[in-house]
């Protein structure tokens, strides 16, 4: 019988893990984050169109978009805390790469190997948290370990206001390199009592990770990616273009916008642990975002509207993550199997991030309208729901 591993329940909670997981996640983030501060100055540097660099952006989630299954079947052979640590030295690999690179054929590459480790990281991190938390305190675990991207994004932003002018992005990927190496370090000197035994166990076949309940969280997470990123991505550009903004005070609401999801990650770990049915959370989420996704493009919004609907919808749309990432465990038919269902939900997200941007950008451009992303939102959301009204139990 073809066996793998298995992760055992601890005896207590390891805060330290925890805090090590999540650290060693909010690095990894770090390398989405940078790219949002250092695409104008390497456009500069290296005299190229957007669409190369678009290329180089878009690595991660295409990456994560076509074989996130595979690479949480690696995390699932190397064991969480094995994975993690691989990720994090590809990816710290990766940004000093770019960091010393004279050409885009380097740069490139170098955000291959970032992208590898980025999803070996988001494979693996679910059951490296798992492994370090009892049952009782794993919702709320998981709820931190789920703001782990706009965590790191935020940071970025923040690093990149405070250090940009004086270390150029070339400094600033030094800075995203030592901090996944450091990460590395941390976990790699865990004490022997937190590491992860591995007991062999029965491998189910991928069938039973492709369930009909799987499949619907991926869906639900497809959806929340593709509006989140939407938003994310457009509504700094919206706010200078239509409104006349400043970039840099669209860019702190675009910063206000993904810190406000950091707390709402952790609220929705707490709602899960009052006991609130999973579906009634997606479902509250999923029509908050609809409302406030469509304010947020609509022609008859003004400054103050399209402002605070982008920050609103950043609120609402945080518990989801974090209800899907909390999910996890429960959805995967083994401890073990944990790295698969999150190579699933984070293959589901990669498609999401990829999709949801592309698809409002051609209805923006066909239609010559701002409001045309609404269309796209709704569609998204409807979809949602339809997920959300066919989902039995996450449990």
């Amino acid at each position: 019988m073809t066996t793998t591993t298995a992760t055992p329940q601890p005896d207590k909670t390891s805060w330290s893990g925890v805090a090590a997981g999540i650290c060693a996640g909010i690095a990894v983030a770090m390398q989405v984050g940078k790219i949002g501060v250092s695409l104008p100055l390497m456009r500069e540097e290296f005299a190229t169109g957007i669409s190369h660099l678009s290329v180089y952006a878009g690595l991660l989630s295409i990456l994560a978009a076509t074989v996130g299954l595979g690479f949480g079947t690696i995390s699932r052979r190397l064991g969480p805390r094995r994975a993690v640590i691989t990720g994090l030295v590809l990816v710290g690999t990766g940004s000093a790469a770019a960091a010393l690179a004279s050409g885009l054929s380097l740069l490139m590459f170098s955000r291959v190997l970032e992208a590898c480790g980025f999803a070996l990281v988001g494979t693996a991190g679910v059951g490296l948290i798992q492994s370090q938390t009892m049952p009782k305190d794993r919702n709320m675990a998981l709820g931190f370990w789920a703001a782990w991207i706009p965590a790191g994004i935020s940071l970025m932003m923040v690093l990149g206001f405070l250090a940009l002018n004086h270390l150029g992005w070339r400094g600033i990927y030094w800075l995203c390199a030592v901090a996944p190496f450091a990460s590395a370090i941390w976990l790699a000197t865990l004490p022997a009592s937190q590491a992860i035994r591995r007991p062999a166990a029965p491998r189910p076949p991928l069938r039973h990770i492709l369930n009909r309940r799987n499949l619907l969280a991926a869906g639900i997470f497809f959806c929340f990616t593709a509006v989140n990123l939407i938003i994310m991505y457009y509504l700094p550009t919206l706010l200078v273009d239509r409104y006349g903004m400043t970039p840099p005070h669209a860019a702190l609401v675009g910063f206000g916008s993904a810190a406000v999801q950091i707390p709402m990650n952790i609220l929705g770990s707490a709602l899960l642990k009052k006991g609130i049915n999973p579906r009634h959370i997606f479902m509250a989420s999923t029509i908050g975002m609809t409302v406030t996704g469509v304010l947020v493009f609509s022609s008859g919004s003004g400054l103050a509207t399209c402002v605070m609907a982008g920050i609103g919808f950043s609120i609402v749309a945080a518990v989801t993550p974090a209800v899907v990432w909390a999910s996890v465990p429960d959805l995967a038919p083994s401890p073990a199997d944990t790295p698969l269902v999150s190579g699933l939900i984070f293959q589901s997200a990669g498609l999401g991030q990829f999709l949801g941007p592309v698809l409002a950008a051609l209805a923006v451009e066909t239609s010559g309208s701002w409001s045309a992303a609404s269309w796209v939102v709704l569609i998204l959301m409807a979809g949602s729901v339809w997920c959300i009204l066919r989902l039995r139990s996450l449990r």
